[in-house]
């Protein structure tokens, strides 16, 4: 539901699960830090923490960014996910696009 007022647009998000009807529409922020509200981004964050943050000292922006590139480059190409059938990111996705035939 979206809501405008001369030139000035207000936009209200739907709610990802049905109210029924009379109840308050309850609005629920993710706290920072919450594993238990968001596991998967507070997993990555820590993945990401402990293996690239915690070993490297940065003397540049740009050193950051190189280091942070060929991290991710390894971590979706190179890596084997067990979530995956320990294959990495790249070659699993690439399995889902184009099925062997058989």
């Amino acid at each position: 539901m979206s809501l405008v007022e001369g030139s000035t647009f207000i936009y209200t998000p739907a709610p990802l699960v049905p109210q029924p009807a009379g109840e308050p529409l309850l609005h629920r922020r993710l706290q920072p830090g919450s594993p238990r509200q968001n596991p998967w981004v507070e997993s990555s964050n820590s993945r990401v923490r402990d293996e690239l943050f915690a070993r490297e000292i940065f003397t540049s922006i740009m050193e950051a960014k190189v280091l942070d590139n060929d991290w991710r480059h390894i971590y979706n190409h190179d890596r084997p996910h067990s979530a995956l059938g320990y294959q990495p990111p790249a070659v699993f996705e690439a399995g889902l696009n184009h099925p062997k035939l058989s």
